[in-house]
């Protein structure tokens, strides 16, 4: 329940040294940094998830920029536990290197007959998150 003047969007921003950032290839990637809004930190199902994305810089050409929702799920066994991540939905928000410093709109509808209302017992989680994947061309194009 949201209360009068409170907020819930999600400023972020990330770069070639986001703690967050997973790349096998870390090293080789270019400088770049790319800031986001989210308006929304957690979505109810009818809605679209709605923000920005601007490149403020990267020092290699992009690719493309995309918004990947992925599945997580969570099992308790014995004491052990089983996780397994399935990508739902994959939605290119921007194809080729973009002007940096514009806003990119974000305005995406979760697919209904895959996703649900995150959910979380003793035994099990069924969780979903957003991924935002920037893929740059290679540096010999």
């Amino acid at each position: 329940r949201r209360e009068p003047g409170e907020t819930t969007s999600c400023n972020f921003t990330l770069s070639k040294h986001s703690p967050s950032l997973v790349s096998n290839h870390l090293a080789h990637l270019p400088a770049f940094e790319v800031e986001c809004t989210a308006h929304c930190k957690n979505l109810r199902l009818p809605n679209p998830l709605t923000g920005t994305i601007r490149v403020l810089r990267s020092d290699q050409k992009i690719s493309s920029i995309d918004l990947q929702l992925v599945r997580k799920e969570d099992v308790k066994l014995s004491g052990s536990l089983a996780s397994d991540i399935s990508e739902v939905q994959s939605i290119q928000l921007a194809d080729g290197d973009i002007c940096r410093n514009m806003d990119i709109p974000i305005y995406v509808m979760l697919p209904r007959l895959y996703c649900c209302p995150s959910i979380t017992t003793e035994s099990f989680a069924i969780n979903f998150e957003m991924n935002l994947v920037i893929a740059f061309q290679s540096p010999n194009k």
